[in-house]
């Protein structure tokens, strides 16, 4: 059993990120315990007291470039964990839409498309704030507070032991109210998620809304997904409000305690002026440092929900696109064996060969078994027993992206991308060029449409092709699939939105082109341009035959009902 995938933070950032960080944390530390020091001797070389070695103009000119150094050292105290938490989330997206392209149809049907959304958008930027705002910037912020008590406990320990104090209450304070902010944000993800998928669908069948009449409904539908969601945000933002202002209760904690401890040790003669000025100047420092560790904790909070959000994504199955047989396909024209090839609920004990160069038309009752065949080719679905080879390679030992090199496919359920014409037409292979291009526009009768577009090939097509009309949008996949020459073609409805003439043009196409065909089809007219005619019955290969043996098969029966049994028998067939 493959060992469950995690997301570690820590293996998220380079040894090179951490030194990088821990440069800047020490330098900003550093550049904030030098300006406590000088202006404690500043407020001493005022008050005249003997502590001070250094004029007043010279501890104010060191203290001028030390503000220049930590003013530069804040600016990169902001820019490096955000460089860092984009660098991390890029990758992140990349492995997500690895595993998204490498899972099975029926894998991906499975899922709502607002939660695919919200894995590319929402659990990576809820990542990307802890990274480079939690964990990064906390890293800094933290190196910089351990500091600013030393230098602190230095001057008075009383008094940075009691700054101390009023951080520990705020943070145990801030765990509480970040438990409670986790339930309200788990909540807002769910709501989000459903109405992201609403939208989504609502836009994608607007049509059948409106022809149906059911506008009000799922206007009602959105209106209640819409407030539940609002009602959930409205929740969060007051625990995440809470989280905010118990740090500055803290910080200004912190302030009146320092305050308080350093008066009570002034007048006892146990500090002096400047090591309160200077607790002072370093508590209003301190809150920076503690709003940002505050904040950690629900950016903490949140991304945890979305890193297991994720690790889930990332578990769930799928399979390897480069690599997952070990081996590249190699052959072109080669023969295509099915071996008792089983696929639950659509093939049992599937066995048959396609020579190379041959078509073959599949037809019978049940679509799903005909459809089986189609993708055991393309290892779209996953076989159960049996195997399939194309030459001497078992296409279970072949990786499915060698497989789809060599493999084009024509299908109305493949729709078309957003972009130009070109990039649809060529979006099997991106080689080919507008020779080839136009070459097969012309076979198919789509020349003369595309020459009258405004743009001709760079003719911009809105998502799914929708801006064309039903007939171009299935030439235009005719085109697609055939496009680079593959050796390999696979078919399915291929006279969809075409009417006789178009249907015409494209039969006598893929007549004329180079490789091994099998194609799907109910229209008749299809098995006129094949070499062979498979029948297919409950999952089993009835028959194959020949074109010639299918018409007269098909035939027979007519003309016995027309009273000319005698003549076919009598020609001896």
């Amino acid at each position: 059993m493959q060992a469950r995938r995690k997301i570690v933070y820590r293996k998220m950032f380079r040894k090179a990120d951490i030194a990088t960080l821990t440069a800047i944390g020490i330098g900003y530390a550093t550049t904030v315990v030098l300006m406590l020091v000088l202006l404690r001797e500043f407020i001493l070389a005022l008050t005249g007291d003997a502590g001070s070695q250094l004029e007043p103009m010279t501890i104010a000119a060191l203290l001028g470039v030390t503000a220049i150094a930590h003013a530069a050292l804040r600016m990169l105290e902001f820019a490096v964990p955000e460089h860092i938490g984009f660098r991390i989330v890029k990758n992140m997206r990349h492995h997500i839409y690895q595993h998204m392209a490498q899972m099975m149809p029926h894998q991906i049907r499975h899922r709502s498309r607002g939660s695919l959304i919200l894995r590319l958008t929402g659990d990576l930027t809820m990542l990307r704030t802890w990274l480079s705002r939690g964990i990064a910037r906390g890293l800094i912020a933290g190196l910089s507070l351990v500091a600013t008590l030393a230098v602190l406990a230095r001057f008075s320990w009383p008094i940075a032991l009691s700054i101390v104090f009023a951080l520990i209450v705020g943070a145990i304070a801030s765990a509480w109210a970040g438990r409670r902010l986790a339930k309200y944000t788990t909540r807002v993800r769910r709501r989000r998620s459903t109405l992201t998928s609403n939208i989504d669908e609502q836009v994608h069948a607007l049509a059948s809304v409106q022809l149906f009449n059911r506008l009000d409904g799922e206007r009602n539908r959105l209106e209640r997904q819409n407030e539940s969601l609002t009602s959930a945000l409205m929740q969060e933002a007051w625990w995440r409000a809470a989280l905010r202002g118990l740090s500055a209760a803290t910080s200004w904690s912190a302030l009146v305690v320092a305050l308080m401890t350093g008066f009570i040790l002034l007048r006892h003669g146990l500090t002096d002026l400047g090591t309160i000025v200077a607790a002072l100047i370093a508590t209003r420092l301190m809150q920076g440092y503690v709003t940002t560790l505050s904040l950690s904790h629900d950016y903490w909070r949140r991304a945890e929900i979305s890193r297991t959000k994720l690790e889930d994504f990332f578990n769930s199955r799928s399979r390897r696109t480069v690599g997952d047989g070990g081996d590249k396909l190699v052959h072109n024209r080669a023969r295509i064996i099915f071996e008792n090839v089983c696929v639950d609920g659509a093939l049992d004990g599937f066995t048959a060969t396609v020579a190379a160069g041959r078509h073959v038309v599949i037809i019978g009752p049940d679509s799903s078994s005909r459809q089986a065949v189609l993708d055991c080719v393309t290892k779209m679905i996953e076989v159960d027993s049996g195997k399939v080879t194309i030459g001497q390679q078992d296409l279970a030992d072949c990786s499915a992206e060698s497989i789809w090199r060599k493999v084009g496919v024509i299908s109305p359920d493949l729709p078309l991308m957003r972009g130009t014409l070109r990039r649809n037409l060529s979006y099997r292979d991106r080689k080919v060029d507008d020779e080839e291009l136009l070459r097969l526009l012309g076979e198919v009768g789509l020349l003369d449409f595309v020459d009258n577009l405004p743009d001709g090939l760079d003719h911009w097509l809105t998502e799914g092709g929708s801006n064309l009309p039903p007939d171009i949008r299935q030439l235009v996949r005719v085109v697609r699939g055939m496009a680079g020459n593959p050796p390999i073609l696979l078919v399915e409805r291929l006279g969809t939105a075409l009417d006789e003439g178009q249907k015409a043009a494209v039969q006598n196409a893929l007549g004329n082109f180079a490789a091994t065909i099998i194609s799907v089809s109910d229209d008749p007219s299809d098995i006129c341009w094949a070499d062979e005619v498979w029948t297919i019955v409950d999952g089993q290969l009835l028959r194959a035959e020949s074109k010639d043996e299918h018409d007269l098969r098909v035939r027979l029966p007519r003309i016995a009902r027309a009273g000319e049994v005698e003549w076919i028998y009598g020609t001896g067939r």
